[in-house]
């Protein structure tokens, strides 16, 4: 594909993605206030705690299996998403009968024995990676992501549905759990109809172990990445509690759903490095300009929610949750961060150099994990902002894999975040010299605006979208 046709291509569909994304913000957002708000500080800790071991079994037993058959360069044989079909349920079922027998243990080391039964209602949502990631695939490899913001935005709207009108209905934090079960099922009837996919069972050893080549080194790496979600529901929960574990992740879901931008970025990089990854200028001057871009299209939203996060979140979610307005800036640092980093990954999964991923992600986790265990039981949930702090000098890691091959540069991406980062702690700061932050900043920011082009982009995309709506 030639690199207008792609350009257009990419702008065309990932509007539709873009879309979605920001009605998901408004759907997200507010479903999560009263969702929060109807099941209270407790349940929905309880709850968070589930999903964030649940979330981890499903990504190990999907093993990443959904990049290998986006990556390839030739096209896919129906067979390969037979094998992907068969593998990832034969590794569901065992990961299934294990994660019962973890659920014993699982209240002891929480001192919560009522965690038990949600644990394992939740495991059932294992079995439905085995169609959707197969499914998936097509639709990715394909950059059919008008059909994908369809399945997501139904998908996201069935699970608030469910879960608001169960919670009203006092089901507590069972509410969230139902929802969360028919937004899996419904995801494989969304996948079904626009895939038309039929899986079947098959097996082939050596297209197995080509496979498993690959996806091995990714998902060793990028099972060690996630770990770092285990913080929240396994330490946090041990040493601040469930309250501390919910106003964690409702940090957390904050920062993501003001990511809404950013996230078309993240979806779309690794289909789009795929196309240019032998073309060594493209992929330097398509990372160069990501760095930026992925600052600037989070450092608006994350600063503006930033400024009001110490009156907002205990005002529509209660004064229980109002540690999450403390823990928020730091979590927000810490996306942006990855943010401007997150091109480097992809790049290095896609050229298969899962050591140099792997040796970032074990610095970066055991900064982390460390740093939380360390602080947790000593200064309680700052424990876990100072986790987020420490774990950023890990990306000097991932830089140094890259300038082996390419030729990036760091100096502008460098001086929009470090007038970033001082913004985000405005709240914090004595009224009205903390508005001297805002001074440089708002210069450095026009200036790189102007500096990538972004108005450029804005004009170009209006008129693809135009052209492509005409055709």
């Amino acid at each position: 594909m030639s690199e207008q046709g792609l350009r257009h291509k990419i702008i065309h569909e990932g509007s539709f993605l873009m879309v979605r994304i920001g009605l998901g913000f408004v759907i997200s957002f507010f479903g999560m206030l009263f969702l929060m708000r109807l099941i209270g500080v407790q349940n929905y800790g309880m709850y968070a705690t589930v999903t964030g071991i649940n979330s981890y079994i499903y990504e190990l037993c999907t093993l990443g299996i959904i990049y290998y058959l986006i990556r390839s360069e030739k096209e896919t044989e129906q067979n390969q998403y037979h094998l992907a079909f068969t593998f990832i349920l034969v590794i569901s079922i065992a990961a299934f009968l294990i994660g019962f027998g973890m659920s014993f243990l699982l209240g002891d080391w929480l001192h919560n024995e009522e965690i038990q039964l949600p644990f394992i209602i939740m495991l059932f949502s294992l079995f439905n990676g085995a169609y959707i990631m197969p499914a998936m695939a097509m639709l990715e490899r394909g950059l059919d992501y008008r059909k994908i913001a369809f399945l997501e935005f139904y998908t996201q709207i069935i699970y608030y549905g469910t879960s608001l009108l169960l919670a009203y209905l006092q089901f507590g934090i069972w509410a969230p759990i139902i929802g969360n079960l028919l937004q899996g099922i419904s995801t494989v009837a969304i996948c079904y109809f626009i895939t038309k996919y039929r899986p079947a069972f098959y097996w082939n050893w050596d297209m197995l172990k080509s496979m498993l080549k690959y996806v091995f080194g990714n998902t060793a790496s990028k099972r060690i990445w996630a770990l770092r979600n285990l913080v929240n529901p396994l330490l946090v929960a041990k040493f601040v509690g469930l309250d501390g574990v919910a106003c964690i992740s409702l940090a957390i879901r904050v920062v993501e759903a003001l990511c809404f931008v950013n996230k078309v970025f993240q979806r779309i990089s690794f289909s789009l490095l795929s196309k240019i990854q032998s073309d060594k200028r493209r992929v330097e001057n398509a990372i160069n300009e990501a760095m930026i871009l992925q600052i600037l299209s989070l450092a608006p939203f994350l600063i503006g929610f930033g400024t009001v996060a110490h009156w907002i979140i205990p005002y529509f979610f209660g004064e229980g949750w109002s540690t999450a307005s403390q823990i928020y800036p730091f979590i927000a640092i810490g996306y942006i961060v990855f943010a401007m980093f997150n091109l480097h990954v992809n790049l290095l999964y896609i050229h298969a150099s899962m050591w140099e991923v792997f040796k970032f992600n074990i610095v970066h986790v055991a900064i982390f994990i460390t740093s939380a265990y360390l602080t947790l039981p000593w200064i309680g949930i700052y424990g876990y902002a100072f986790a987020e702090m420490t774990a950023l000098a890990s990306y000097f890691v991932i830089h140094l894999s890259i300038r082996k091959n390419y030729q990036l540069h760091y100096r502008l991406p460098l001086i929009c975040l470090s007038t970033c980062i001082p913004i985000v702690f405005l709240p914090t700061l004595a009224f009205p010299w903390a508005l001297l932050l805002l001074v440089p900043a708002l210069a450095i920011m026009i200036f790189a605006y102007y500096k990538v082009g972004i108005f450029t982009y804005v004009q170009q995309f209006r008129k693809m979208k135009l052209a492509g709506d005409n055709q």
